[in-house]
């Protein structure tokens, strides 16, 4: 049963869209993609089902919710990927069969929104229990971390990588690519572009008392692992770790609550990006400075970053954007009612939300979804816009200039778009072709169009 419900009026957005009504409902997480909508979350009482529900039209239409772990299999800490048409829905896993009784790693997938498969169930062994894993998807590649039940000699708790290159049939023996003291939460792991990242909250060295946020980093598709980098300031709790990443530019921005300034629950909104595959990062951008962040999201397209967040003092879910990468920040608003974490995905210039929320009359738990839609006039990244455009450009991407070039006429006007949607130069084409000298932009994702036409814009990639 889908249910409209109340919700704080705000420009832009639609309104609340209640998915579910079983009541039990906790940790969405969010993917769309060329109009699909892919909603997957946890059960967290009774079957303790990983669910699914999907929109093939931004959110119109929705299917029936699917129930994806297999009868006396409890599901928990999903993670969810999608990559080049294929979906993927990963959870730890416990068969409740008495026989067995083990903590697996379970996974299904989707290819070109198809119904799901049967869900495959890995590392069955005692000595090795996949517990909290996260996976993510890349071609027919499936990248999987997660932590061992046994510590090692130290109490350190174990971090392990495997990949199967034949979407889960086959996987590499797993490798140790981390050991941190044994407290620890937020784990997740995002490919974006080339790097494989895999971050967390825990008590780190030197210091084994204070929450840091953590990240390895991969830039061989997992053959090699980074030494721990510590994202966050020293002597402040640092969790709640969530990660956006820009698939265009494979820009990555990580945030979290912090307590630099609070010095204690709830925390500030700070973040940092890194633009050339987490080799170096961005100092550390506040985001937030009224103390009230919880449990934040983020979405990143561009130069654009969107932040979400439960706002702890007025029981809100609150949204506040930057232009500029997380230098400066709009003020937030309070976009619904909800006291959970928010997850973002952005999508062609709709930005889309999910969370879980309890409301009245029963205040049970249940997934709430909601979009906010651009302007009309936007700039949409259209995969149904011609092929055989008029417009070309090479190089693309590039980092300082690239040359349009209008084939059928030897004069015409071309507007340059940022992502979202204003036009920020105009060109004109001498002989057909024109240069854009783009080196006092920012990294990101541009649009060209011809002037006068609505269909026909080509995107440019400006990496530098």
């Amino acid at each position: 049963m889908i249910l409209f419900s109340p919700v704080i009026g705000i420009a832009g957005w639609s309104g609340d869209l209640q998915l579910t009504n079983r009541g039990v409902e906790i940790n969405p997480q969010i993917i769309v993609r060329s109009d699909t909508v892919n909603i997957a979350w946890q059960e967290a009482a009774g079957s303790m089902f990983i669910s699914h529900i999907r929109s093939s039209n931004n959110g119109s239409n929705w299917s029936e919710i699917s129930n994806l772990n297999s009868i006396r299999h409890r599901g928990s800490f999903l993670s969810l990927s999608q990559n080049n048409g294929k979906s993927l829905i990963g959870w730890s896993d416990i068969d409740t069969n008495p026989v067995n009784w083990l903590s697996n790693v379970g996974f299904v997938y989707s290819v070109n929104n198809s119904p799901w498969g049967i869900p495959s169930y890995v590392f069955t062994y005692w000595e090795d229990q996949g517990y909290r894993p996260s996976l993510c998807l890349s071609g027919d590649s499936l990248y999987m971390s997660y932590m061992p039940v046994l510590f090692d000699s130290l109490n350190n708790q174990l971090i392990l990588f495997c990949f199967s290159p034949d979407l889960g049939l086959t996987w590499s023996s797993p490798q140790i690519i981390a050991r941190t003291p044994m407290y620890m939460n937020g784990f997740q792991m995002k490919k974006c572009g080339s790097s494989i990242y895999v971050f967390w909250s825990g008590m780190y060295w030197p210091n084994p008392l204070i929450f840091e946020i953590v990240t390895v980093i991969s830039h061989d598709g997992g053959q090699s692992w980074s030494e721990m980098i510590q994202l966050s300031p020293d002597s402040n709790a640092s969790q709640h770790p969530c990660i956006a990443c820009d698939e265009e530019t494979g820009n990555v921005a990580v945030g979290w609550m912090d307590y630099a300034s609070s010095h204690s629950y709830p925390g500030d909104l700070f973040i940092r990006i890194t633009t050339d595959g987490g080799y170096g990062w961005s100092d550390i951008r506040y985001a937030t400075d009224h103390h009230q962040v919880s449990d934040p999201g983020l979405a990143i397209a561009g130069d654009t970053i969107w932040a979400a967040w439960n706002n702890v003092g007025s029981a809100q879910i609150a949204l506040s954007k930057s232009t500029d990468m997380g230098s400066t920040w709009s003020h937030y608003e309070g976009i619904t009612h909800g006291a959970s974490a928010p997850w973002l995905s952005y999508d062609r210039g709709r930005l889309h939300m999910v969370w879980s929320d309890r409301r009245p009359p029963n205040y049970d738990e249940d997934i709430f979804y909601k979009r906010f839609d651009p302007e009309p006039d936007a700039i949409v990244d259209d995969i149904s816009l011609p092929t055989t455009s008029i417009l070309s450009a090479y190089p693309n991407p590039f980092n300082s200039a690239t040359t349009i070039t209008l084939t059928g006429a030897e004069q015409a006007e071309i507007g340059i778009y940022d992502i979202a949607g204003r036009l920020i130069t105009t060109l004109h084409t001498v002989g057909g072709q024109v240069l854009w000298d783009a080196s006092g932009y920012s990294s990101g994702l541009y649009f060209a169009r011809l002037a006068g036409e609505k269909a026909g814009a080509i995107k440019l990639v400006l990496v530098k």
